[in-house]
């Protein structure tokens, strides 16, 4: 499962990577475990988070047949919020995904 959710995690950063691209945006997420995805040194404004958790939402839906909600209150108000990092993120949809 750890594979398959990194797999889909990756393939959106791919996505939102060529999105910059195509509108010509200087800016890339790297497809590491350390990318900073909120906070930090993130490259994403607020609107990017956004298409960010969208696609990746998606991208959950069509790979694993689960509609899932990445953004809620809850999560926001964690003091350690689980879209901090790719690693953060990771480990939060395995715990969701079970």
């Amino acid at each position: 499962m750890d594979d398959k959710i990194e797999k889909v995690l990756f393939n959106t950063i791919d996505q939102i990577n060529e999105q910059f691209l195509d509108e010509g945006h200087e800016k890339i997420l790297n497809n590491s475990d350390d990318t900073q995805i909120i906070g930090g040194e993130t490259v994403l404004d607020s609107l990017d988070i956004l298409n960010f958790i969208v696609a990746l939402q998606e991208n959950i839906e069509t790979e694993f047949g689960n509609s899932i909600e990445l953004v809620n209150d809850e999560l926001l108000s964690e003091k350690n919020n689980p879209l901090s990092t790719v690693k953060t993120l990771k480990l939060h949809l395995l715990e969701i995904l079970k």
